[in-house]
């Protein structure tokens, strides 16, 4: 029952794979219009009504894209789960860098809510892997740690090498995520009662999982009393 179980879930996400693949590139041609049917409506009629129109084609567009960023998001995971186990590819990375980098990215973003990103990071954290992968995997964590944090709070980025291991670390002090969703976080689709409402698809930490497997690393959710720990353990390269 178990092995079948797990034919059907390889099935389910194969399938959505596949139709991430093949819709994308229509989408991508039906964005491409709608933009090129704004523009001229906003140069064909400049009174209110043609306003509205304009209006109307920027929601398209918005939903478009929105669906463009999920078959995305689905294709990034498929990717990083196909590569699982494969070190062929990766090479020594220093992860307290990346930490870094994200904190670069993301620091004016947090400025304008008061957030302070707080570094705690040794002059090196040697890791295995694709640079640019474990900075979206990191930026993954980071936003929505920004994201859901109260204005003015801290969210402290770390990294730490012990023995044979590196462990890195994104503490927020936001509302937590229950014991109850945090089995299920890391599953497709899967939104907190919390984050309804917000913009998102509920991919971040699949993907982020993804990454983190493709690397050989392990991933936890922590509370943080108050907010949530997100800790990534990897082996040192």
């Amino acid at each position: 029952m178990l092995e079948r179980i797990g034919v059907l879930m390889r099935g389910v996400h194969d399938l959505s794979d596949h139709i991430a693949h093949e819709m994308r590139t229509p989408l991508a041609r039906l964005r491409s219009r709608l933009e090129r049917a704004k523009r001229s409506a906003a140069l064909d009629d400049p009174s209110p009504k043609g306003v509205q129109a304009v209006a109307a084609f920027d929601d398209a567009i918005h939903e478009t894209q929105h669906i463009i960023d999920v078959f995305t998001a689905l294709l990034d995971i498929a990717a990083a789960e196909a590569q699982q186990g494969d070190t062929s590819n990766l090479n020594p990375v220093d992860l307290a860098s990346v930490l870094r980098d994200a904190v670069d990215v993301y620091e004016g973003v947090a400025e304008e809510r008061g957030i302070i990103l707080q570094l705690q990071a040794p002059l090196a954290a040697p890791v295995l892997g694709e640079p640019m992968l474990l900075l979206r995997m990191i930026a993954n964590v980071l936003d929505n740690a920004i994201k859901f944090a109260p204005d003015g709070s801290v969210v402290t980025l770390s990294a730490a090498v012990s023995g044979h291991s590196v462990t890195a670390t994104i503490a927020d002090q936001g509302p937590g995520m229950s014991a109850d969703f945090a089995g299920s976080a890391f599953d497709r689709f899967a939104r907190a009662p919390a984050t309804q409402g917000r913009p998102g698809h509920g991919l971040g930490l699949t993907l982020v999982r993804a990454v983190a497997l493709r690397h050989g690393m392990k991933i936890s959710l922590e509370p943080n009393n108050p907010g949530l720990r997100v800790v990534f353990q990897a082996p040192v390269a």
